[in-house]
């Protein structure tokens, strides 16, 4: 089972991965990607309201391909303690998890900030201590 980008829309993110596991096999596992909640894209869509990322985070996305609906986040699972405190709750026996910053490609409006975000991908990724600061989670729960 894959999740991609759904965690930080959930509401009740402990029911979701419930009900996941019940669906699982003995030994299936549940494959997920979510953003950090400490990556500055996902403080920055915890801090403005909604009306404001439906207005003008989707025509930035948007650019070159179909523009998406922007639905509301919460963020509840989307650091290390509470994704596996979540899990557990939930019946999980295993709990893997990576951390990945990726290329800034919210910043290619302009050369200097998409540079600058370059800079920062290439020292969050080095180093281990910033990894809750990278911009992906990609995990795995194994029933």
């Amino acid at each position: 089972m894959f999740s991609d980008f759904v965690f930080e829309h959930l509401r009740r993110p402990v029911r979701f991965l419930v009900e996941a596991r019940r669906v699982l096999e003995t030994g299936g596992s549940l494959f997920f990607r979510t953003p950090s909640r400490y990556h500055d894209v996902a403080i920055i869509a915890r801090i403005t309201p909604l009306g404001f990322h439906r207005a003008v985070a989707n025509p930035v996305r948007g650019l070159g391909r179909a523009r998406r609906k922007q639905d509301p986040t919460f963020y509840r699972r989307n650091d290390r303690s509470r994704i596996e405190r979540g899990a557990r709750e939930a019946g999980f026996r295993e709990v893997e998890l990576r951390f990945r910053e990726s290329l800034p490609a919210y910043l290619s409006f302009h050369a200097i900030p998409f540079l600058a975000g370059v800079a920062w991908e290439r020292v969050v990724n080095r180093f281990g201590a910033l990894s809750p600061l990278r911009a992906n989670i990609l995990g795995r729960l194994v029933k």
